[in-house]
């Protein structure tokens, strides 16, 4: 039986020790999607190979890269669709536990907790840590956290060489203790030097802590090591050192891989419009909402875009859409605030600024 994509839920063919993607064209899946579609199948593991081609087995850090590039995105992506290809994989794959552990958060969204819960139990069963990792970051459940780094821990003495584990625990940290993140983050890596993932956890981390250049670096070498992912991240550095042309280009090849992604066409977007080229921005922005029309950055931005060419009734009405989107986001009064002021609108900028600072409150 062949496997089947994690994206669309097609087949996978294996041809004489070669895997490909019947159906693949770039319009349902994206080429960063296929390749993590076929690394994620059963098949995967007995073909040599692929396996030489394409690489080890994905950890942790590495399916949280793979889903967010696999979140529904637009029409074609609904949740649905999401769910019908959970099914699809889990009736050929019973032990895959990403499988179950996407169905559960589809299921949770939907409003199925019974049904989500069965399947988390599923996924907790078949692969307890990459489980917790990612059920502590979607729950905020502290607790699984905690089990995770004592899991960890354990391995660790056991087996002092597993650069896994030190990347799974510092997976953890970096929501938690930045500098031990970036320490087991060192230790993975000087254990195993191609960890392409411990080099993007260690950048995320050293950016959060305003290393730019240090993040850049550890970008860097992760994207060397593996090429289909991180552009976007690495895009919005340049774009916080003020290096635009660097977002850009980053962003453009991130599209590349993936031509569905609404948050990244709005990041160029953003980026576009820093760098003065506002009917850049507006053009992205518009790709971003024909791509999820629910993509409350898309209407922000794009509104942003418009106060700068002038056109402020359509920038009001592109805030308008993203407060309907995003209703608590303080920047969307504030910004609307702004092109009422332009406007005349005295009373509609005092109503604007006094919610937006309610909702700075802590």
């Amino acid at each position: 039986m062949p496997s089947m994509c994690l994206t669309c839920g097609k087949a996978i063919l294996q041809k004489r020790g070669k895997v490909r993607h019947k159906w693949y064209c770039g319009d349902q899946c994206s080429k960063a999607c296929w390749s993590w579609s076929i690394r994620l199948t059963p098949d995967y593991r007995k073909k040599s190979r692929a396996k030489k081609k394409l690489g080890s087995q994905p950890t942790a850090a590495d399916y949280e890269s793979y889903c967010d590039c696999c979140k529904p995105r637009g029409p074609r992506h609904d949740l649905d669709s999401a769910m019908t290809a959970c099914n699809r994989i889990i009736r050929s794959s019973p032990k895959n536990a990403l499988a179950h552990l996407s169905r559960g958060f589809i299921k949770w969204r939907k409003g199925n907790q019974k049904g989500a819960g069965a399947d988390l139990d599923t996924a907790i069963r078949l692969d307890p840590k990459i489980a917790a990792v990612k059920l502590s970051r979607e729950f905020g459940d502290s607790r699984r956290a905690d089990q995770t780094i004592t899991d960890c821990n354990k391995a660790i003495r056991k087996k002092p060489r597993d650069a896994f584990a030190y990347g799974y625990r510092a997976f953890v940290w970096r929501n938690r203790d930045w500098d031990r993140a970036i320490a087991d983050y060192t230790s993975a890596i000087e254990l195993k030097p191609n960890y392409a993932a411990a080099y993007r956890g260690r950048g995320l981390v050293r950016r959060r802590k305003g290393d730019l250049v240090g993040a850049i670096a550890d970008y860097d070498k992760a994207i060397e090591l593996n090429p289909l992912y991180w552009y976007s991240e690495r895009g919005e550095i340049k774009e916080e050192q003020g290096n635009l042309q660097g977002a850009i280009a980053d962003y453009m090849k991130a599209l590349n891989h993936n031509p569905h992604s609404p948050a990244t066409y709005t990041l160029r977007g953003r980026a576009q419009f820093s760098n003065g080229n506002f009917r850049g921005a507006i053009a992205d922005c518009n790709k971003a909402i024909k791509q999820n029309l629910k993509f409350a950055w898309a209407y922000f931005w794009r509104g942003v875009a418009k106060h700068a060419k002038g056109d402020l009734d359509g920038a009001i009405a592109d805030y308008d859409k993203a407060i309907e989107l995003k209703p608590r986001e303080a920047a969307a009064y504030e910004a609307r605030g702004e092109s009422k002021r332009a406007k005349g609108d005295g009373v509609g900028v005092e109503e604007d600024f006094t919610y937006a600072k309610k909702l700075q409150r802590p």
